[in-house]
């Protein structure tokens, strides 16, 4: 973040301050920016601004565009933001073990950010169900299933086996409860 003037004005002369702002925050330290809310607010705003710096850099780096299903990327967001939601309680469960004060976990960029991904995660599950994703899993299995049907009856009768012979089906059944 780069340095800022301070915004606030002189209670006697009404001009503005010229000071240099605290890192992160709108006011120097003449304007209240030393107190502890203003401190706590600056750490979130430098937070806030390094993820964005970090993430507009990674998407400079591998951000190229993908054609991409939209079912498939809503999947993938679905499948992402569960990972980050899990990941982030890891984090908070972590901190609360070594917490004296749980009241002071739930202040924090962590609890905040696992708040917002878990709202986030309800809005993309939801997005899901109402585009019927759960459904074209369901289709897109079934379709893999009769592939599967159609290559072993292919085999069988490639091997001169009629595909509803006892001997077949036993077999055929024996070796897919094999696979679990």
């Amino acid at each position: 973040m780069s340095a800022r003037i301070c915004t606030a004005h002189s209670s006697r002369t009404g001009m503005p301050c010229r000071a240099v702002a605290m890192q992160g925050q709108l006011v120097c330290v003449k304007h209240g920016g030393s107190s502890p809310q203003a401190r706590a607010a600056a750490e979130r705003r430098i937070a806030e601004h390094a993820a964005v710096e970090a993430a507009t850099r990674a998407v400079r780096k591998l951000g190229l565009p993908q054609d991409v299903d939209p079912a498939q990327a809503l999947l993938n967001e679905l499948h992402q933001t569960a990972g980050i939601v899990a990941w982030l309680r890891g984090e908070i469960d972590q901190a609360a073990g070594a917490a004296d004060d749980i009241a002071a976990i739930v202040d924090t960029a962590a609890w905040r950010t696992w708040h917002e991904q878990r709202t986030h995660l309800a809005r993309v599950a939801a997005e899901c169900v109402k585009v019927g994703i759960a459904e074209r899993q369901v289709a897109l299995e079934e379709a893999r299933v009769e592939a599967v049907v159609g290559v072993l009856r292919g085999v069988l009768a490639r091997l001169g086996v009629d595909p509803g012979s006892p001997a077949a089906v036993e077999a055929v059944t024996a070796e897919l409860r094999a696979l679990g």
